[in-house]
């Protein structure tokens, strides 16, 4: 794997961390994250569906692409 590719690699890995950091709040229930999901959404031009998953990566995992 080349530099670029890592370089390419860590700003989409940046940019979706940008997308959920609302998201990540700790202590906020589900029923306050639901308007924050719909918001970052309709920002984004995303589905929730595809919001749920990368929050869950990171989660888990950290930042990844």
């Amino acid at each position: 794997m080349g530099k670029e590719e890592l370089d390419r690699g860590r700003e989409e890995g940046l940019r979706r961390y940008r997308i959920i950091a609302p998201l990540l709040e700790e202590g906020m229930a589900e029923s306050e994250k639901r308007p924050i999901r719909r918001l970052v959404c309709d920002r984004e031009g995303i589905s929730e569906k595809d919001v749920t998953p990368v929050r869950g990566r990171f989660q888990q995992g950290g930042l990844t692409t």
